[in-house]
């Protein structure tokens, strides 16, 4: 609730709440581990992630040779238990469920960020894109137990605000229709009754492909 008058908050429904140390009257939740969590809205999908788009091709494969020609054997081994913790033995083109990330800051969006970590339901991730399995492109991070991206896990320190994003996205359909022209730009129209005349020309009847 809010004074009409002054604007400021009158009562919570926040059971756990603090007043503000300003005493302007706001609340704030406590310090501490919060889930923040997203309800996909109708028509959308939550993205995971077999539902990449850009990686369908062929499967790059690697040239059998020495990481290090000609100087012996080199083992460049991290510490065991960390690489247990997060091991994928599903998928040789990345074997690690998490590509030893942790909650990470970039600041490359006028604000340093935090990305949290998912902490929804936990699931395999299939095989292939969900896109177009029939491709056979792997998945990014197939065959590893991850969890799902509705829920995030925040870190709330004192007197700070946080920041969650959540990604979804819409199927696009199957087949569509698009009305417009093509130009081109080496080209005029010269033909006084087109409406692009004096324009570049408009080529006609080309196939165009999505």
């Amino acid at each position: 609730g809010r004074s009409p008058a002054s604007g400021k908050p009158t009562s919570t429904n926040c059971a756990i709440c603090v007043a503000n140390p300003t005493g302007d009257g706001t609340q704030m939740l406590p310090a501490g581990k919060y889930v923040v969590e997203l309800i996909v809205p109708p028509g959308y999908e939550l993205v995971k992630e077999e539902d990449k788009n850009i990686l369908i091709g062929d499967n790059y494969i690697a040239p059998v040779s020495q990481q290090f020609g000609g100087l012996g054997n080199i083992f460049i081994l991290p510490d065991q238990a960390a690489v247990n913790s997060a091991y994928n033995p599903s998928n040789a083109q990345n074997s690690t469920t998490d590509l030893g990330s942790m909650p990470r800051h970039e600041g490359d969006t006028g604000s340093v960020e935090t990305f949290w970590p998912c902490v929804g339901e936990l699931r395999v991730v299939p095989d292939f894109i969900s896109l177009f399995p029939g491709s056979q492109e792997v998945a990014p991070f197939a065959g590893a137990s991850r969890h799902l991206c509705d829920r995030k896990e925040v870190t709330l320190t004192n007197q700070m605000s946080a920041l969650a994003k959540f990604w979804v996205f819409s199927p696009t359909h199957v087949a569509a229709h698009y009305t417009g022209f093509m130009l081109d730009d080496f080209s005029s129209e010269f033909d006084p009754y087109s409406p692009q005349f004096g324009e570049k020309f408009a080529v006609p009847n080309v196939p165009v492909s999505l």
